[in-house]
């Protein structure tokens, strides 16, 4: 997809809040000839949606830009190690832009189709994470091996889908009595075929047995008494990841274990007491006790991750993995998604089972409070994004590196109380929208918007809506804009805009152009820390000991991206804290 000036604004305006790179970005400052490239063309490469390189920004005086002084021979030396440094070759396009006078070369770089992948640089695989290019483990090649075997043998006879497989030493003692009774009443009610056969016969052609009597994989983590006992990573862990000086790294560490149905109930109610309650008002002007987190969403992430995580006998050892931290749920699933992309996720066709068989039993049956495991008609990840969008709340992110696969909910406000205040003086006396509301918060703190920036953010936003909602919001004098028809850009009335300074000191709305980096997941189970955080918290102690940025550069030999990722999550982890002006002192904060 080619960039927009306006995305490429947004996306701008999101490097600068955050202080570093982003998984799917990587930006070079472009003096002194063509940066080295090789390990991040090749993860962009080795990710299915792969990336985007900018060229001609300056990381460390907060991505302003210097410039490219030869287009040309910058394309020409980017392409060159696209070719050459890689193998098998990647793809690269380019765009040329103008951002502060400096010309600024924009490469988009096409992640290979599968059967091409893993590529390599230097004889080695990369993929990418939130705070750079890493090697890839040998289970995550053996992984991607895998993926491309079974795609090989999709169409033929010879492939048994890893949900097919026969669980050895299994039988018809080992399935849960009361789910087999509601899936046997579930599909002779729902279809004439299964009515007069046996439930033997039922269970054999929905996939839970064998001919020969033993369970498949999917019989026996949907429907077992105890799957665990088969595959002991069949299973859901979940934590509340406390913040430094709390006397303990997480609290309510729990495993779940059981058939698919049970471990789901157990996760939701996990979920639901480790939630915060906030205040709600009814349209009567009631006030009301409200999930922090929209129930519906949380119900729809786990049940996805339970039933498309990967069930070959390479992710053993791996769970599904439930983390809450201070301002996030991570919920997350070995195996990346098949089929389809992240940007599909939730739109019309974005539905593609990993595992047909678990998925198709899981449509049949039912939680305690009635409700199916999954509702099976590709709207759960729309109606989670409308009810977080409804409850005031950052869109879910997904990351899929291909081998893993993880959703960040944010528990941040998409209005901060900031922004609330603000939006009473700056569009008092205005009756807008929800929409409107964010879109015109976010233009306060820099964003670009376009027609099609607002369909990808809003989901049931047409092209039309889209265009009312910005020209009205122009009409009433808050907005303005440049440019006609497909290339009109709209940003905030130069009588409501802040400095520069001010922009950057505020965090800025998240968009679908804008998605910051969220945290690595490599099929390894899921862990919120950066791998150097721990290098970052010795240079830190004892407490009271302070370091900027650079220092931490220097001191550590990482990049400047990585020590801010660092401290990014240390500083949502409530363990250290910034002071001063710029640049800032980073400290530890006391146990």
């Amino acid at each position: 997809m080619n960039m927009s000036e306006a995305e490429l604004a947004g996306l701008i305006a999101e490097l600068r809040h955050q202080g570093g790179d982003t998984t799917a970005c990587e930006v070079k400052r472009g003096r002194g000839g063509v940066p080295r490239l090789g390990e991040t063309l090749c993860a962009f490469g080795n990710m299915p949606e792969g990336g985007t390189v900018i060229v001609g920004l300056d990381e460390a005086t907060g991505f302003s830009a210097t410039g490219v002084d030869d287009i040309a021979a910058m394309k020409q030396g980017i392409a060159s190690q696209a070719r050459t440094a890689v193998m098998p070759p990647v793809i690269v396009t380019f765009a040329d832009f103008t951002v502060d006078g400096h010309d600024v070369l924009v490469c988009t770089v096409a992640g290979l189709p599968l059967p091409a992948r893993p590529a390599l640089y230097q004889g080695r695989p990369y993929l990418r994470y939130a705070d750079g290019d890493y090697p890839m483990s040998d289970v995550e090649v053996q992984m991607v091996e895998d993926r491309k075997r079974q795609a090989a043998l999709d169409d033929s006879s010879l492939w048994v889908r890893d949900d097919r497989r026969e669980v050895p030493d299994s039988g018809f003692d080992d399935l849960d009595g009361e789910l087999v009774e509601v899936l046997l009443r579930v599909s002779r009610n729902r279809s004439v075929f299964h009515r007069e056969k046996s439930d033997e016969v039922v269970l054999r052609n929905l996939g839970v047995v064998t001919r020969s009597g033993r369970l498949t994989v999917a019989g026996a983590y949907v429907l077992g008494d105890y799957p665990q006992k088969f595959v002991p990573s069949w299973a859901a862990t979940a934590a509340v990841q406390l913040p430094r000086g709390s006397g303990a790294r997480t609290r309510d560490l729990v495993h779940f274990e059981g058939p698919v149905p049970t471990m789901l109930a157990e996760a939701n109610a996990w979920v639901g007491r480790n939630m915060h309650t906030t205040i709600g008002y009814r349209s009567d002007g009631n006030a009301v006790d409200e999930a922090e987190l929209p129930a519906v969403a949380v119900r729809e992430l786990v049940a996805n991750a339970l039933v498309h995580r990967d069930l070959s006998p390479l992710s053993r050892g791996k769970s599904v993995e439930i983390r809450l931290s201070g301002d996030r749920l991570t919920i997350g699933n070995p195996g990346g998604l098949r089929g389809l992309t992240t940007a599909q996720l939730g739109h019309r066709g974005g539905k593609h089972a990993v595992n047909e068989t678990v998925y198709s039993l899981c449509e049949r049956l039912l939680l305690p409070d009635g409700s199916r495991v999954i509702e099976a008609e590709g709207g759960g990840i729309r109606e989670a994004r409308e009810r977080m969008r409804s409850a005031g709340l950052k869109p879910i992110r997904f990351y899929d590196t291909g081998v893993s696969f993880v959703a960040v909910v944010s528990r941040r406000r998409l209005l901060s109380d900031s922004d609330a205040q603000w939006l009473a003086t700056a569009a008092g006396g205005h009756r807008l929208s929800q929409e409107q509301r964010i879109i015109l918060a976010s233009m306060h703190h820099g964003q670009v918007w376009t027609n099609r920036l607002v369909r990808e953010e809003f989901d049931q936003v047409d092209s039309r809506d889209a265009t009312s909602l910005l020209q009205d919001l122009v009409s009433r004098n808050l907005a303005v804009v440049a440019g006609e028809r497909g290339g009109a850009r709209y940003r905030l009335a130069d009588r409501l805009s802040l400095s520069t300074d001010d922009v950057l000191d505020v965090e800025p709305r998240t968009t679908a152009a804008t998605m910051i980096a969220g945290p690595p997941l490599s099929g390894e189970p899921i862990s919120l820390m950066s791998p150097n955080e721990e290098l970052i918290r010795e240079l830190l102690s004892p407490a009271g000991a302070a370091s900027t940025v650079a220092e931490l550069v220097t001191a550590t030999g990482l990049t400047q991206r990585q020590v801010r990722y660092a401290l990014d999550s240390m500083h949502g982890a409530g363990e250290v804290v910034a002071s001063g002006g710029r640049p800032k002192l980073w400290r530890l904060i006391a146990d």
